[in-house]
C-alpha cells in the first residue's frame, strides 16, 4: 500500500494543533512566544496579540519563574528536554492554574522550545480513574479467586483448595521429615439437625463451625470443608499429643454453639511417606469408629486394627 504524503503547505498540521487536548506553545531562544495554539484562546483566555511576542514569562507564575531559570533551562541545555513537570499557568483573566508541562528543544539547534501543557486536573482526574479501575479489577480478581477456593456456605476453603494445599504441605512435611496430623471433623446428628429445625438451621451450624475452625486454626493450619458436614484440619509439626490437646479444644469449643463433634485423626511419622488419599482414608476410618463409640469423642487411627496410619 502507497503512503499517503501530505504536501508542505497542507492546513493538516494547524488543525491537529488547534484540536489538541493541551496547549501547543513554541519559544525562540530568547524566550519569547512564536506560536500558541487556539487552545489558549478557548481554555485560557489568552489572545493572540497579548501572547505572541511576549517572554514566556507572561505565562506562569513568580515561582514558576525561578524554576524556570533554576531547572528546567538547565536541564534541557544538557538533556534536550524536560517531562511532565508540574507548574503553575496564569490564565488570561489572573487566574491561577496548576498544569504540567513537557518541554522540547528543538533538533536543529535553533534555540526553539516545543511546549506542551496540559491541566493537571486532568492528569490527576486520569490518574485516579486508572487507580479506581485498577482497584476494582483487583477486587474482582480476588472476589473471583474466592469464589475458586473458598466455600462460601463456611467460609473455609473448599474441597479443591483444601486438597490442593494439603498436598504441598505434605510434600514439604515428607521433605524436611516433619510430623503431621490430619483431623476428620463431622457435626454429630446432622442428619437430625436438619430433619428437626430445617436446613437453614443445618446452614446455620455449618457457618459456625466454619467460624471456630477458621479463628481457632493456626496460620500454618490447613482447614477445609470436605463435603456436607465433614470438615478437615491438617495440623503440621503434630505429635500424638498435641493433636490430642487439639482435638479437645475443638470439642470445647464447639460444645458452645450448642454442637457435638466426632474426631478421626491420623498421622505421619518423621519418617513415614504417608500419601494424603491414604491420610485421608485413615482419618476417615477412625471418625467411623469415634461416631460408633457413641460420637463427639476423638479416635485416632493407629488405634483401630488395620490402619495405614
Amino acid at each position: 500500500m502507497k503512503t499517503r504524503i501530505l504536501p508542505p503547505d497542507s492546513n493538516v498540521a494547524t488543525n491537529f494543533a488547534d484540536h489538541f487536548i493541551g496547549g501547543l506553545m513554541v519559544s525562540d531562544e530568547h524566550r519569547h512566544i512564536i506560536f500558541t495554539n487556539s487552545y489558549f484562546k478557548q481554555e485560557l483566555d489568552w489572545e493572540d496579540s497579548h501572547l505572541l511576542g511576549k517572554n514566556i514569562n507572561t505565562l506562569f507564575s513568580g515561582a514558576s519563574q525561578i524554576f524556570f531559570d533554576t531547572y528546567l533551562f538547565p536541564i534541557i541545555s544538557i538533556e534536550g528536554q524536560c517531562e511532565e513537570t508540574q507548574v503553575t499557568l496564569l490564565k488570561g483573566n489572573g487566574e491561577r492554574l496548576p498544569v504540567v508541562i513537557y518541554v522540547r528543544s528543538s533538533p536543529d539547534k535553533d534555540g526553539l522550545l516545543y511546549w506542551t501543557i496540559v491541566p493537571s486536573t486532568n492528569r490527576d482526574k486520569l490518574y485516579n480513574e486508572l487507580i479506581s479501575n485498577r482497584e476494582r479489577l483487583e477486587a474482582q480478581a480476588e472476589r473471583l479467586n474466592s469464589l475458586a477456593t473458598v466455600d462460601e456456605l463456611t467460609g473455609v476453603n473448599n474441597r479443591r483448595e483444601l486438597m490442593r494445599l494439603s498436598e504441598t504441605l505434605l510434600d514439604q512435611a515428607i521433605r524436611s521429615s516433619r510430623e503431621v496430623a490430619l483431623l476428620f471433623i463431622d457435626i454429630d446428628y446432622f442428619k437430625v439437625i436438619n430433619d428437626t429445625h430445617g436446613h437453614a438451621y443445618g446452614d446455620l451450624a455449618l457457618k459456625q463451625l466454619g467460624k471456630i475452625l477458621n479463628e481457632f486454626g493456626r496460620s500454618s493450619d490447613i482447614i477445609g470443608r470436605y463435603g456436607g458436614e465433614e470438615f478437615i484440619i491438617v495440623f503440621p509439626d503434630a505429635s500424638r499429643d498435641a493433636a490430642q490437646r487439639y482435638a479437645e479444644r475443638i470439642h470445647k469449643l464447639v460444645e458452645k454453639i450448642h454442637l457435638t463433634v466426632s474426631i478421626g485423626v491420623s498421622q505421619i511419622k518423621a519418617s513415614n511417606a504417608t500419601p494424603l488419599d491414604v491420610l485421608v482414608e485413615s482419618a476417615d476410618k477412625a471418625l467411623y469408629q469415634a461416631k460408633s463409640a457413641g460420637r463427639n469423642r476423638t479416635v485416632f487411627s493407629d488405634n483401630i486394627q488395620g490402619s495405614h496410619a
